[in-house]
């Protein structure tokens, strides 16, 4: 018999035993149905993962149903983990493979990362070995710099996990990863730490302006580009109030971390980088080098924090580039320019740049200004004026049109207006727009527990769908639809979803077969008849997205989701398929 659970999970079993002792009698039987069920259910597919071919496959899986298993039987969890460290380790020693640029060291890396997260929520100590465990052996020809900066990612990501549970572990674990290098993961790991612990999150960052006053930016790209981000960061949590935009979008900044005279420092210590880097470039009249291109198009965008503290240098800085100008190739002025006029906030700015370009510039520049009337402004009359008026192409105009109609609808859909949200689907440019529109306002109605027009909505989305699931972007519209439709209408999510099931079962076929006719590609990794099932690789992923919202099933009807899974031929898409399931009923509710 079907066990069925209506969005409970099975955490719920395990809050401890006088939960089940004051439930009823008939839904402690269903729990404990339940709950053999599942645990035979993780048995049988961790028996089934050394069968796959791909070792990245049988790693990750193993490992998360390891995760799954942990409550169940700790130590058994700890030694499947154990198992897939040391078949990670091994590929990781494979120094051939591990080219930052080859595709098998991209999908090593994403599933390294993917682990870890995952077990930096059970038990840091754990996670970090493991990540140093597997830590790749690379070619003699790469860089150690590179080399490091990746690594110091990882670690720095690893520690933002950990900070929702434990800010002073964090704080540990951020200090040492320090000595390895900077990352935009640090960034974001100071905003998690702030958010848990405030003392902790300013002490961090006071360790990061400390770490980088010592570094030569001048010869660190990545310490540089991560000073310009922090100071953004900064930049951003000090504005005192938010953008329409910001407003409309739901952003929230981060409170200040720095003092004023750390702050001060900061704005010097990048200025006066500007300007050594600015000068060499004068004397060797050096305009078209890459990295000074890059670097001094994300510069300018922290230039009026500059401004405020430090006048003086700001203007040296000014006064530099208007020397080097004439020397910089048109591409690295032309950044400078729209970084400009985007940091000023206005939309005139971009439409007068506009008004000098022609041809793709001038329609990159007018798709700038339309984004820069809706981000910056929430202003949908001056986005659609810009593209009515001053878009001369046809097939543009109505593409940007439906953007900002797509734009709007999320818009007052978030803001309670139903009827203008619907209005304006006619605009959109497909069906399939049509679909992940409606997808994502029930989704949001269902969140608000507005079960009834939630319902509504959803029958306009399924009339909209095609009598077959054939392309990419009929793939992507069902994949946004059966988790809303799974709590709407549970019958018909579980047709739809079978209906999935050959398109998907034909496009592996075929996919496979083209990676064995081309493997000298780097898709020819797949040669070996499996597809990867984590991460976000291409085409794949596309293929693998909408079965994977069986979980949504599984919380209806864990036995039937999990019974589904079973028609997919491949192993691994199979495998991917019950551990989802298995995932959903065993997650938080």
């Amino acid at each position: 018999m079907s066990v069925k659970i209506l969005s409970v999970s099975l955490v719920w079993l395990f809050a401890g035993a006088s939960a089940l002792s004051q439930a009823p009698t008939e839904q402690q039987k269903k729990y404990q149905q339940l709950e053999k069920a599942v645990n035979e259910a993780l048995v049988n597919t961790a028996a089934e993962v050394p069968q796959l071919k791909m070792p990245e496959n049988r790693i990750y899986l193993r490992t998360v149903i390891a995760d799954l298993q942990w409550r169940f039987d700790e130590k058994n969890a700890r030694a499947m983990i154990t198992e897939s460290r040391e078949e990670l380790r091994q590929l990781m020693a494979n120094s051939e493979e591990n080219s930052p640029q080859s595709y098998a060291f991209s999908v090593r890396q994403q599933l390294r990362k993917e682990i870890v997260n995952l077990l930096a929520k059970r038990d840091a100590d754990l996670a970090l070995d493991f990540l140093r465990a597997t830590r790749p052996v690379f070619p003699a020809n790469v860089d150690a710099k590179q080399a490091g900066d990746a690594e110091a990612q990882l670690e720095q990501a690893l520690a933002r996990e950990v900070a929702r549970t434990n800010p002073q572990r964090a704080l540990a674990l951020a200090e040492e990863s320090l000595e390895k290098g900077f990352s935009y993961e640090l960034n974001n790991l100071v905003t998690t730490v702030l958010e848990k612990d405030n003392e902790a999150g300013k002490k961090l960052a006071a360790k990061i302006h400390d770490k980088l006053k010592k570094t030569d930016l001048l010869a660190n790209q990545s310490a540089m580009q991560f000073a310009i981000w922090f100071l953004t960061s900064e930049q951003n949590a000090r504005k005192t109030e938010l953008s329409p935009g910001e407003k409309m979008y739901g952003i929230k900044h981060r409170a200040p971390v720095l003092t004023e005279p750390m702050l001060r420092e900061f704005c010097e210590l990048l200025g006066k980088a500007a300007l050594t880097v600015m000068n060499k470039a004068l004397q060797t009249r050096d305009g078209d080098n890459r990295d000074l291109s890059n670097w001094l198009s994300s510069f300018f965008s922290v230039l009026p924090t500059l401004e405020s503290y430090n006048p003086p240098l700001a203007a040296s800085v000014k006064r530099t580039y208007a020397e080097l100008r004439p020397y910089l190739n048109h591409w690295v002025r032309e950044n400078i320019q729209f970084n400009e006029a985007r940091q000023t906030g206005k939309v005139e700015d971009l439409l007068a740049l506009a008004e000098k370009a022609q041809g793709e510039k001038r329609d990159q520049t007018l798709w700038l200004a339309i984004h820069q009337a809706i981000d910056a402004h929430a202003d949908f009359e001056l986005a659609r004026k810009i593209a009515n008026e001053m878009v001369t192409d046809p097939v543009k105009r109505k593409e940007h049109i439906a953007f900002i109609d797509w734009v709007y609808l999320q818009h007052a859909a978030g803001q309670g207006k139903l009827e203008e949200a619907l209005a304006a689907l006619s605009s959109l440019a497909s069906d399939e727009d049509r679909i992940e529109s409606l997808a994502s306002l029930a989704a949001d109605l269902l969140k608000k527990k507005d079960r009834k027009h939630a319902t509504q909505v959803m029958e306009r989305a399924v009339a909209l769908l095609p009598a077959q699931i054939e392309t990419e972007r009929h793939f992507r519209a069902v994949a946004r639809l059966l988790a809303p439709l799974a709590e709407t209408e549970s019958e018909r999510s579980f047709a739809l979803y079978e209906q999935l099931v050959v398109p998907v079962n034909e496009l592996h076929a075929a996919y496979i077969r083209i990676q064995r006719y081309n493997v000298s590609s780097r898709w020819g990794y797949m040669a070996n008849g499996e597809f990867v099932v984590f991460g976000h690789f291409g085409s794949v992923s596309q293929v693998i997205q909408p079965p994977l919202q069986l979980g949504a099933l599984a919380k209806v009807d864990f036995e039937r989701a999990f019974a589904l899974a079973e028609n997919f031929k491949a192993p691994e898409v199979r495998l991917a398929m019950k551990v989802t399931a298995l995932q959903s009923v065993l997650s938080k509710p």
